[in-house]
């Protein structure tokens, strides 16, 4: 399953920082490496719980 992009939904800076320190920084690349990070969409989801205690609309469009 892919994570779609949510039309205006940004991340808070909080959310922002705990999907970089998960998985690094934006740019991540062209699309095909985007399937090489995928395993990664986990560990994602579970640092912007840990720090901010949900997942905003905004959280998943830069996740995804």
């Amino acid at each position: 399953m892919d994570l779609h992009l949510i039309p205006g939904a940004v991340p808070t800076a909080d959310e922002q920082a705990a999907v970089d320190a998960a998985i690094g920084t934006a740019p991540y690349g062209p699309p095909s490496q985007h399937n090489a990070r995928r395993h990664r969409l986990l560990e994602a989801l579970h640092a912007v719980q840990s720090r901010v205690g949900w997942i905003s609309e905004g959280a998943i469009n830069c996740i995804a």
